[in-house]
């Protein structure tokens, strides 16, 4: 059962973008319309356009790409989270006057409210980051970092660009890996049972998050230049084919979220 638990972290996301059944769609494909609909919906400035997007990505991603419902609201939770929080220093303002204004507090002597115009500012900057956050989640969730990576080869992205997150990646499933086993080792030797007794192992665990990081990475210098390392590292990518029929269904959702963001540009 410990080896089954440590195997389900390590693969996390990986788990759903190598299994994918969209893993097997053209990397360039999904790219263009992961980040095609990004654009258009950051310079929509539509609740429409935005909702119109999280609802594509939503689709894709659950029903095309069989990632559970579940999980997939459960991947929210932290971006809508920091978004409230960000999205509500927007709508809450210091007002000089009372008209105008939905609703008004007195706080330690400042005044302050939420007028119609900072609450559909608010609504609009909320909408339009986690239409990019769904973006971006249907991207990760259908294709493995090595595509992605490869990819980024393919388009004469800098070699120490690619380096770094090839290494920061590897590193993220190392530090997950380690930090689990820490945390149900300090758990098991009740080490969380108080709250001083957490800050303490919450310390320690960090600490030693840092001192295996260290370790891991020396070892990793040491392994590479033992196998010739020369400042590139390569990654074997698959042999893909465009899909006709995927290129025009794309441009026909491109034309269409187009189409809503102009028509609906003096709705929302």
């Amino acid at each position: 059962m410990e080896k089954e638990r440590r195997q389900k972290n390590k693969v996390f996301l990986d788990r759903f973008s190598y299994t994918s059944p969209l893993g097997q769609v053209h990397p360039m494909e999904k790219s263009f319309f992961a980040i095609a609909s990004m654009v258009i919906c950051m310079f929509a400035n539509s609740i429409i356009v935005s909702i119109l997007v999280m609802v594509l990505m939503a689709g894709g991603t659950i029903f095309l790409g069989k990632v559970p419902l579940r999980f997939y609201l459960r991947l929210h939770l932290l971006p809508v989270t920091f978004l409230s929080l960000g999205t509500l220093s927007v709508a809450v303002t210091t007002i000089t006057s009372t008209d105008a204004v939905i609703c008004y507090w007195n706080l330690l002597g400042y005044p302050l409210g939420i007028t119609s115009e900072n609450l559909h500012a608010s609504l609009v900057t909320f909408s339009k980051s986690l239409g990019a956050v769904s973006c971006l989640f249907f991207l990760v969730l259908t294709t493995s970092m090595l595509d992605i990576i490869d990819l980024l080869r393919r388009i004469r992205t800098p070699e120490l660009f690619l380096e770094l997150m090839l290494l920061v990646y590897r590193f993220l499933f190392v530090l997950w890996d380690s930090g689990q086993k820490t945390y149900h080792a300090q758990s098991a030797r009740l080490g969380y049972s108080s709250g001083k007794k957490g800050l303490i192992s919450m310390g320690m665990l960090v600490s030693g998050l840092l001192l295996h990081s260290f370790r891991r990475s020396r070892e990793l210098a040491l392994s590479l230049d033992a196998r010739g390392y020369n400042g590139s590292l390569k990654v074997l990518g698959k042999d893909y084919t465009y899909s006709k029929r995927n290129i025009a269904i794309i441009c026909f959702i491109e034309l269409f979220i187009i189409l809503v963001a102009y028509k609906g540009r003096s709705i929302l």
